[in-house]
């Protein structure tokens, strides 16, 4: 596998600053010259990589899960949530004060182990 990754490392360093730039915008483009080097590389269009669109932010959700939560971090607790589609048990772990874990179990009627 060392060799592998002395392969990648000579190649990443050998592409242009503009091949650098091209890549970056368009990451589906260097799925197949990465593949060489990580067989096991998906692609960008893989389902594992599939996200919803976002939709708005629900307005039932109780205000005692909002409270002390500012703008731009509820908007992204919300839309993290939005994408948990399981019926499975969920965890939260050092995620902070748990507000994504306490939002995610109202929503799904999921217990939240303390």
């Amino acid at each position: 596998m060392g060799k592998r990754n002395a392969d990648l490392c000579q190649f990443l360093d050998n592409l242009s600053d503009h091949e650098v730039q091209f890549y970056q915008q368009y990451p589906d483009k260097s799925h197949l010259l990465l593949k060489d080097f990580i067989p096991t590389l998906l692609a960008s269009n893989d389902a594992l990589f599939h996200i919803d669109a976002l939709t708005k932010e629900s307005s039932d959700i109780p205000f005692w899960l909002q409270t002390g939560i500012k703008g731009r971090k509820w908007s992204q607790i919300t839309a993290f949530a939005e994408q948990i589609n399981t019926l499975n048990p969920i965890v939260e772990w050092c995620a902070g004060k748990g507000h994504l874990g306490r939002l995610i179990s109202w929503q799904k009627k999921l217990p939240l182990p303390r």
